[in-house]
């Protein structure tokens, strides 16, 4: 009974989302993607609630300026558990989960509420995913935004070359060399 009632909000959710409307009030609903039956960590967990349905659990997820993924696991025919994330679409790690339902935020302003930190400094042994050069600091970002487990950048600035890297200062910091001037340290926070 459970996957029908799961199954006919998805089809609602999907419905309801890709009208991608805005109302008289000037309130835009948010497009989600939607992965049935994956799951995620909690490494960038932002708030675990009680939702009612799927629908209910993506309109959190839409009202929260922080959340770019939603995890929706019914619990009962009633009520679900309700993640919601700051990870990307690019950044997530699934695994297989019955009944539970992964939403990727997509609209254009989905990142609206966030900016790049920048520091002097750098992670070392860490740049392990592919880099580019010679490009500009702005370049580097964008590189990292299209870059699939990029969670920072370290920008070389004499030489122009930007490194991509699958951890951040907070992960690993004891490998991040705080105040050296050659290089810049970046990585995507929420400002809500």
């Amino acid at each position: 009974m459970s996957s029908v009632v799961l199954g006919l909000a998805f089809v609602l959710l999907t419905t309801i989302l890709h009208q991608h409307s805005s109302c008289a009030s000037g309130v835009t609903s948010d497009f989600f993607s939607i992965d049935r039956d994956l799951s995620i960590d909690n490494r960038a967990l932002l708030r675990e609630t009680d939702a009612p349905s799927l629908v209910e659990c993506a309109a959190e997820c839409g009202s929260h300026a922080c959340c770019l993924t939603a995890l929706f696991k019914p619990e009962t025919e009633t009520t679900g558990s309700c993640s919601l994330h700051s990870t990307r679409k690019l950044n997530v790690e699934t695994y297989f989960e019955s009944s539970s339902v992964l939403m990727y935020k997509e609209s254009s302003d989905a990142l609206a509420s966030y900016q790049w930190e920048c520091t002097e400094g750098y992670i070392k042994g860490n740049n392990i995913l592919p880099g580019i050069s010679p490009v500009s600091l702005s370049e580097c970002k964008e590189f990292c935004l299209r870059t699939e487990k990029c969670f920072s950048l370290d920008y070389d600035i004499d030489l122009s070359n930007c490194f991509a890297s699958e951890v951040t200062k907070d992960i690993v910091p004891g490998d991040f060399e705080a105040g050296y001037a050659r290089s810049n340290y970046c990585e995507l926070k929420c400002f809500p």
